[in-house]
């Protein structure tokens, strides 16, 4: 959960981030909003906001913390296509080159099996150059 100041966001409209909060009577019905919200307008350009904020608004994040998609079954899998599409989703937590290299100097893709090379790397690498 994040940490809020209602006061630093006084000149905000409540509905800015609460919805139709002024047409509701019960509390349930009052969304929350989503980081993405946030983001939204304190960082419309992503390439400015760092990991190192995050503890302006989340102050108990630990390593065991992880996004929902990290639990997939296929993460592993699928995680390079995840990042390629949508880098900067990544560099919210992760340095992109230290990151990645950090892993992938030290395990291969489960795509890279022992007759890799010889057998099917031509077809992987013509199929989808992006991969490689």
């Amino acid at each position: 959960m994040a940490e809020f100041d209602h006061e630093g966001h006084a000149s905000v409209e409540c509905s800015a981030c609460h919805g139709e909060v002024n047409e509701t009577r019960l509390l349930t019905k009052i969304t929350h909003p989503k980081m993405e919200d946030c983001l939204a307008c304190h960082f419309p350009t992503l390439e400015h906001a760092s990991s190192a904020q995050c503890g302006l608004c989340h102050l108990d994040i630990t390593t065991q913390w992880k996004p929902a998609n990290h639990g997939q079954a296929n993460w592993e899998r699928v995680h390079g296509f995840t990042s390629m599409n949508n880098p900067n989703l990544c560099s919210r937590c992760h340095d992109a080159v230290e990151f990645c290299q950090s892993c992938h100097q030290r395990e291969r893709p489960s795509s890279h099996t022992a007759t890799f090379r010889i057998k099917t790397h031509g077809f992987h690498a013509m199929s989808n150059p992006m991969s490689c």
